[in-house]
């Protein structure tokens, strides 16, 4: 049969990333193991992806790291800070992990292999402005509003560079973030608002913010997965070896499905 002789390998290597997962978590690889020193990691109130006060749901990211962790018996806490604070202390080392960057704007984190979920940033305006995004030149002559440390690539050094054509506003995070910038919106102290699909529609389902605005352009779909501190990188490696299994596992058992169905979030 075409193809057979590579199942021992395939059978191998399956075997191998195995022991290395269980090693990875015992720290029969020389580390100190995780069950003297927990993992611990930040996040910051980023609802559907985490969600501070945890009632009713924590996030759905925050449900597939927790249960991947439990997978592989790893201890962990999960701590809440704003944005750029979690960022900084996450680089610092003070955390093991970040939930969660976008692996393509935050080079300075290890990243496991599996992601996590995917988030598109979007443009927001008012119902009755007509204007439409397509290029970072159609911001030319607009007021912008938006998280400081966002991640957004080429639109921050298009900001820089036409500061005086196109002011922008960064706010800080924090409860009632989302609630705060629409209402700036809604005031006409900003233009245009630019905030992630998911979190735009968490809050409009959820009555946070009014059904007063629409989505005026999108700047493309980015991979998240757990940003992992390079201030101990064999100590992240192993934890990033541990997610991926624990992912992969959720995956195949279907359950990785439920919890993306349970948000209403396309599986990727």
């Amino acid at each position: 049969m075409p193809g057979a002789e590579k199942r021992p390998l395939r059978l191998a290597a399956a075997l191998v990333f195995l022991l290395l997962a269980s090693q990875a978590a015992s720290g029969l690889d020389g580390g100190e193991p995780f069950s003297e020193r927990p993992v611990r990691l930040v996040a910051d109130d980023w609802c559907p992806q985490h969600c501070e006060s945890g009632t009713p749901h924590k996030g759905y990211i925050v449900d597939i790291v927790e249960r991947a962790l439990r997978l592989e018996k790893v201890p962990y806490v999960i701590e809440y800070r704003p944005w750029g604070r979690a960022l900084a202390e996450t680089q610092q080392g003070s955390f093991d992990g970040l939930l969660t960057p976008t692996v393509a704007e935050y080079p300075q984190f290890l990243f496991p292999r599996e992601a996590v979920g995917y988030q598109e940033y979007c443009l927001y305006v008012r119902k009755d402005d007509p204007w439409k995004y397509a290029r970072p030149e159609d911001l030319l002559g607009r007021r912008v509003a938006f998280l400081k440390d966002s991640g957004l690539g080429e639109l921050e050094a298009f900001f820089e560079r036409n500061a005086r054509r196109t002011p922008t506003q960064q706010f800080s995070d924090g409860k009632g973030y989302t609630s705060r910038i629409f209402t700036f919106l809604a005031r006409k102290r900003t233009d245009v608002v630019i905030i992630t699909s998911d979190v735009y529609h968490f809050n409009l389902k959820s009555g946070i913010i009014a059904n007063n605005f629409r989505q005026a352009g999108c700047l493309g779909a980015e991979r998240l997965a757990v940003g992992l501190s390079q201030a101990n990188p064999e100590r992240s490696k192993r934890l990033a070896v541990i997610l991926d299994q624990g992912i992969r596992q959720l995956r195949q058992s279907g359950e990785l499905k439920k919890i993306t169905d349970n948000y209403g979030i396309a599986d990727w």
